[in-house]
């Protein structure tokens, strides 16, 4: 009975060993990590990782490395129980061959202990270690890397495995196409995947006890949760990096929008000027004579643009009506217009429309060398003879409407653009000036825009309104036209220049 009851006693005395022990481990972990997690930065993190194993587990020598991957080493970056003249020149190859068991633990992924030393191969034999610790340090881990990097080798031991990364699975990596274990490991240490930066090296050279199993478990979970506080640190980092880039590069940005804004002022001012010139070559009135009434308007799609219309005395009781429309839209077109109202001007010819026309053509093919051309309605009004003489080069017809009987006419003729070929191929044509009509020109600005529901305003609807507005005087006629124009388009924006121009012959 004695026996059993010390045979219990014993056990009991064992096993509350152990649990003191295992609460002893937790309360180190407990403290380190704390203490870890409360320092400023990665050097604190590390100075303290050495002092608690230092202290707590009684570990005499301890020096962490750094992964190296372009130089492929080791690399000692802080230490205790060392000079630091033994340390400082210390370069671990990470080779299969000569990186030893410390190389070997970061490709293994766990602890390795080495015990006893091989003096002649280790690469730590300078320090004469007769037995050590090497402890991986891994960061934290998001994934599988042959799920995150889509690794279609299914033939690799690492592809379906539950590894988190494929460095430390023997024979892995061969999306890399590695030619030996040598050439694997350099590729790994440059993978983005590759998680291991750091790696522990303890002894105890004045103990006979190298480490326990607790003491395994200790370092183990000791690294994880460094591994842990490492990658919190770096994350950290990453992010105050991006917002520092950040930060340049919503200054760039601002420096730019200024320099686009004022860039845009003075484009706007620019086109402001421009757009006056424009207006400015444009009739302001019209003849005052016995013979006609006129009213006319535009409306650019943007602040310049390339439409044209003109009225004005050739001579006495002979007048040129027209209306033109420079393809596109801006400053190019407007250039055109301007160079179209100072041709038209100087060629403007009494008997006919061809002679004007053609000529003006020849310049702009000769001279002006673009991609815009111009349609044009050009009439000669002579109230001596009472005809019109017209020509059209690919213009749209104009309305010709009897006020009395509302008969309505569209006049059209055969020609085509202005600036592009070497004839415009135009021809005069003759009609005789009806007392109390109504002409009407416009461009297909006017009769090609399109509403909300995508219709075109079209040249029946034109026609209609102006039927329905020959009582009106030309100004009220031509407000009315406007009216149901802007009806039509609702608040579908205007995409061509609009001229509409009314001419009413008096009787």
């Amino acid at each position: 009975m004695e026996k059993e009851e010390e045979e219990l006693f014993y056990a009991l005395n064992k096993q509350n060993e152990e649990l003191k022990n295992q609460l002893m481990a937790t309360s180190v972990l407990t403290e380190i990590t704390k203490i870890m997690m409360s320092t400023p930065n990665l050097e604190a993190v590390f100075r303290t990782l050495l002092l608690g194993i230092n202290e707590t587990m009684n570990y005499e020598r301890i020096v962490l490395f750094r992964v190296e991957p372009d130089d492929f080493i080791l690399k000692p970056i802080d230490w205790i129980g060392l000079e630091e003249s033994e340390v400082k020149g210390v370069r671990v190859p990470l080779s299969f061959m000569d990186g030893g068991e410390i190389a070997d633990s970061i490709f293994l992924n766990r602890p390795i202990m080495v015990d006893p030393v091989s003096i002649d191969d280790d690469p730590l034999r300078a320090w004469k270690p007769k037995s050590y610790v090497a402890v991986p340090i891994v960061t934290k881990s998001f994934g599988k890397c042959w799920e995150d990097g889509r690794c279609d080798k299914k033939e690799c031991p690492a592809h379906g495995m539950p590894a988190l990364s494929c460095w430390c699975v023997k024979g892995a990596a061969l999306k890399q196409k590695p030619r030996d274990e040598d050439d694997r490991r350099k590729r790994c240490v440059k993978c983005e995947f590759f998680k291991c930066s750091y790696v522990l090296f303890m002894d105890k050279p004045s103990s006979e006890v190298l480490a326990t199993s607790d003491d395994m478990i200790i370092l183990t979970t000791l690294a994880n949760q460094t591994g842990i506080i490492i990658d919190n640190f770096q994350s950290y980092e990453n992010l105050e990096k991006a917002h520092d880039e950040l930060k340049t590069i919503n200054i760039k940005i601002n420096k730019i929008n200024r320099e686009l804004k004022e860039a845009q002022a003075k484009i706007n001012r620019d086109l402001e000027q421009a757009q006056t010139i424009q207006l400015g070559l444009l009739p302001q009135t019209f003849p005052k004579t016995d013979h006609f009434d006129c009213a006319a308007t535009y409306v650019p799609a943007t602040k310049v643009g390339g439409d044209y219309y003109d009225l004005f005395e050739i001579e006495r009781d002979v007048y040129c009506l027209l209306v033109g429309d420079v393809s596109g839209h801006g400053i190019s077109a407007a250039l055109i217009m301007s160079m179209a109202k100072i041709l038209i001007k100087s060629y403007a010819n009494s008997g006919s429309a061809k002679i004007t026309l053609d000529k003006v053509n020849t310049v702009l093919t000769r001279d002006i060398k673009n991609d815009n051309f111009i349609t044009m309605f050009y009439t000669v009004l002579d109230f001596r003879s009472k005809k019109m003489i017209y020509a059209s080069a690919g213009h749209n017809p104009i309305i010709i409407a009897d006020r009395a009987t509302k008969e309505m006419k569209q006049i059209k003729a055969d020609g085509i653009f202005l600036g592009v070929f070497d004839s415009a191929m135009v021809g005069d044509n003759e009609l005789p000036i009806k007392d109390n009509s109504r002409i009407v020109l416009y461009t297909d600005g006017l009769t090609e825009a399109e509403s909300l529901a995508g219709e075109m305003y079209g040249l029946e609807r034109l026609s209609e309104i102006v039927k329905n507005t020959l009582n009106l005087s030309a100004e009220e006629a031509k407000e009315e036209v406007l009216r149901d124009f802007k009806q039509h388009i609702q608040t579908a924006p205007v995409e061509d220049d609009v001229t509409l121009l009314i001419l009413d012959l008096k009787k």
